[in-house]
């Protein structure tokens, strides 16, 4: 059958037409194996932030030796925190797993889990293995969880969106929603964010608790008829006969374990991260040396610094300099990023629509303008443009000297550019420390794109 589709299938297609090997799971202890994978929920529920509906993606983690679905989390986008807090439910819950198989996905494959001084697998003594890529068959244990679990509750709700449900019953529950939030902000058939994390933790309860097929079989006490096993009695039946097959951590050792970390450098007893200045006398004998800076990504008023050896240096406290009125927390970061993001795309979208509606050249009355025209035009707008401002933390008449107060650092790095004569030595340094930054990078690259499409339209 191989042989006869060669040319017509290509090689994942073939695949499915090869023998394969079954994998046993005999013989392997709670917590010897977890496997993860993300799953983009199948119907639409109300976003935390605005109401609007939309599908969360929603990481696990099974047990392998038991099936048991050890950990969950649910994220409003696919991200590298949803997958770190997935694995942290688990740890907390059920134990370190010995190894941990995952896909090839951007989620899993990042300098957040693997990094060789701060990744997560290196600070939990995990040993992470990915699947070949284009064979899902290979997490077949975690990819039916998917079809029992999640779609299984997607299906409950009004707002599924799969393709067992009716499409005129689904374009009526769309209308429905989009009309009840236009008018009341609101729908009824529109489950809120509470309430789906509530039905989601019932979900895997009720998966847990009932008997699984690929377990033994036992009679059932209670009814006396044959049954297979649940993940719920397969794990306890198994931890008691063996009790050293889990590694647990305290709950003192859970927040600093899972508490993410970026490499930074000290600069006069102040350390920066997400645009934000944090400092600490302990810091003051360290400036200049590579750090490692950990985070809660939740709260944004501490922030943890360890030396190379990852020995803790300070608790550092948010300091003045900050560049936002209350500091930014990494949701919050992540947030902004993407808002500024989808601007950008805006801009450039509106700037597509003027030169689709005017053309690159002024048009007046219906024609195109002559160049002598163009030229007056110009002129006379010079000269009845008015006076221009002078920039705050400025002498009037000394545009040219060096200005009293900053507003931004971006405001600095702008009249460095234009007056790189009358910068120092200091600006240069600082400058070159906020360039380390890609947030202040992107600012920048932004500036400047705007400059050039201002540049461009007065060609």
């Amino acid at each position: 059958a191989v042989d006869r589709q060669r040319g017509r299938l290509g090689p994942r297609a073939l695949r499915n037409l090869r023998p394969y090997r079954q994998r046993d799971a005999t013989g392997l202890w709670p917590a010897e194996i977890f496997s993860m994978d993300g799953h983009t929920f199948d119907a639409e529920v109300a976003h935390p932030f605005h109401g609007q509906p939309f599908r969360p993606e929603i990481t696990s983690a099974i047990d392998i030796a038991t099936r048991k679905l050890v950990g969950w989390s649910v994220a409003l986008a696919e991200s590298s925190l949803a997958v770190l807090d997935a694995l942290r439910h688990a740890v907390q819950t059920h134990g370190i797993p010995a190894e941990l198989y995952v896909d090839n996905g951007s989620g899993y494959h990042n300098a957040l889990m693997e990094q060789q001084a701060i990744g997560f697998m290196a600070r939990l003594c995990i040993t992470k293995t990915h699947s070949r890529p284009f064979n899902s068959q290979a997490r077949g244990a975690i990819e039916r969880l998917h079809q029992t679990v999640w779609v299984r509750l997607a299906k409950t709700f009004a707002t599924y969106l799969g393709d067992a449900m009716d499409k005129e019953a689904r374009d009526s529950v769309h209308k429905i929603t989009r009309q009840d939030l236009k008018k009341v902000g609101k729908s009824r058939l529109l489950p809120t964010w509470p309430e789906f994390l509530a039905r989601c933790a019932a979900a895997v309860a009720d998966y847990n608790a009932h008997p699984h097929t690929s377990l033994p079989l036992i009679r059932d006490p209670l009814t006396g008829r044959k049954r297979h096993q649940s993940p719920d009695e397969v794990w306890a039946e198994l931890v008691q006969q063996n009790p050293e097959c889990l590694v647990t951590i305290r709950e003192t050792e859970v927040a600093d374990l899972f508490r993410p970390y970026k490499t930074g450098k000290v600069t006069r007893g102040m350390v920066r991260i997400f645009g934000n200045l944090y400092s600490d006398s302990a810091l003051s004998g360290h400036h200049g040396d590579s750090v490692f800076i950990g985070y809660d990504i939740h709260d944004a008023e501490r922030v943890w610094v360890r030396d190379r050896n990852q020995a803790l240096i300070a608790v550092a406290r948010l300091d003045a300099n900050k560049s936002d009125y209350r500091p930014l927390t990494a949701v919050e970061h992540s947030h902004a990023k993407r808002a500024k993001g989808r601007l950008i795309r805006l801009e450039r979208h509106l700037d597509e629509v003027h030169l689709e509606l005017t053309g690159s050249r002024p048009v007046l009355e219906g024609r195109l303008a002559t160049p002598e025209e163009q030229a007056a035009a110009r002129e006379y707008l010079a000269e009845s443009a008015p006076a221009p401002l002078v920039a705050a933390g400025r002498d009037e008449g000394e545009t040219g000297q060096r200005p009293r107060i900053f507003r931004s650092d971006l405001e600095l790095w702008q009249w460095v550019q234009d007056h790189p004569a009358l910068a120092n030595d200091q600006d240069r340094a600082y400058l070159a420390e906020c360039l380390e930054d890609e947030d202040f990078q992107a600012l920048i690259e932004r500036e400047a794109q705007k400059k050039s499409r201002r540049n461009s339209a007065a060609a």
